[in-house]
């Protein structure tokens, strides 16, 4: 499942509205947001929310809330009742709640708790005190300051414990788009993949055991929407990539494409796509990671097949380089597994 994030600084802009819509045709189907903004004027928060909780139940977003105690005496909320009348799905609760308060507002509502800090002794009191374990997320933070963020392997390992306990595990992936101030550093869980695409980070945190990935940004540029919801509802990898010179429209580089199931490790190897014309040998040169190449006729029965490099390779006589992979989209070469489809948005250059 994927969701996205919505801050409540301001109100829901035209802008705004728009990006939330976009979202949901994507095939994002959760929101996160923060309410726990004690600087800002009460009714400023419940005014904005009540604008966001509205658009989300028209498009059948669901709605999870980051609070503390606290905040919601200080909003006037004081039970699971006030909280899903208002809208909202959810809490990802924060300070100040005790686990018998937890294990109740478990029965009316999805309890979303840290969870890199969960412990079997909280388990075990939540079991006590009758909380509704089917209603329980464990959700990893976003850590906006760079060198912060978790390290996968301990990350994995506790994912592996909460699912073999039977929780939903939550993680956040960066955006690409507009940052969250004030360090405008992007907001991952993982350490290692604060600058990488999302949705490269996204297909990692699903590996790594993350039922729930969340962009922790509060943007997505529009593209790589599309390319979610081709990843998503297409099973469809879209990589934008220049051509070098003129694309031949009979060239068959701009069709959908196949990896072999046979993965090759340094190359991305198409099924099919070798020509019975022979093809000269053009730009041999030294291939980069990223380049796209042909084989020319002096590789015989290999002439006209289709490569993307996933490492650096040196120049070869028999291999053309007819052009590249964006740099933006790099991070996903390495996601996309055996038999997986894919399609190049050439842009035509020298």
């Amino acid at each position: 499942m994927l969701g996205f994030s919505i801050y409540l600084d301001e109100g829901l802009s035209g802008v705004k509205e728009k990006y939330i819509q976009q979202m949901a045709q994507a095939g994002f189907t959760h929101v996160f947001t923060s309410i726990h903004i004690p600087e800002d004027p009460q009714e400023k928060i419940l005014a904005h929310l009540s604008q966001l909780v509205k658009l989300t139940k028209s498009l059948k977003l669901s709605l999870i809330a980051d609070t503390s105690k606290q905040q919601l005496k200080n909003l006037g909320l004081n039970n699971p009742e006030e909280i899903k009348k208002l809208g909202i799905s959810g809490l990802r609760v924060d300070d100040g709640f005790s686990m018998t308060e937890i294990a109740q507002l478990s029965q009316r509502l999805e309890i979303s708790l840290n969870a890199s800090t969960i412990t079997q002794n909280d388990v075990d009191q939540l079991q006590t005190f009758g909380a509704n374990m089917s209603q329980m997320v464990a959700f990893h933070n976003y850590y906006p300051r760079p060198e912060t963020g978790l390290g996968e392997k301990d990350f994995c390992r506790k994912n592996q414990w909460l699912r073999d306990l039977g929780w939903q595990v939550a993680a956040f992936a960066s955006g690409d788009g507009q940052k969250r101030g004030p360090l405008f550093a992007s907001l991952p869980t993982l350490e290692k993949s604060r600058y990488q695409h999302p949705l490269a980070q996204a297909l990692q945190l699903l590996d790594d055991g993350v039922d729930i990935v969340y962009i922790g940004d509060p943007d997505l540029q529009l593209f790589t929407q599309q390319q979610f919801a081709a990843y998503f509802k297409d099973q469809l990898l879209m990589l934008r990539g220049n051509y070098f010179g003129k694309l031949e429209k009979n060239s068959g580089l701009t069709q959908e494409q196949q990896n072999r199931f046979d993965a090759a490790e340094l190359v991305i190897r198409c099924s099919g796509g070798r020509r019975l014309e022979k093809i000269p040998p053009k730009n041999t040169v030294a291939r980069k990671f990223g380049a796209i190449t042909i084989d020319n006729q002096l590789y015989q029965r290999y002439n006209g097949e289709l490569q993307i490099c996933k490492f650096d390779l040196p120049a070869d006589e028999k291999v053309n380089v007819v052009g590249e992979i964006f740099p933006a989209d790099l991070d996903l070469l390495t996601v996309l597994k055996p038999g997986g489809h894919f399609k190049i948005i050439f842009e035509e250059g020298e």
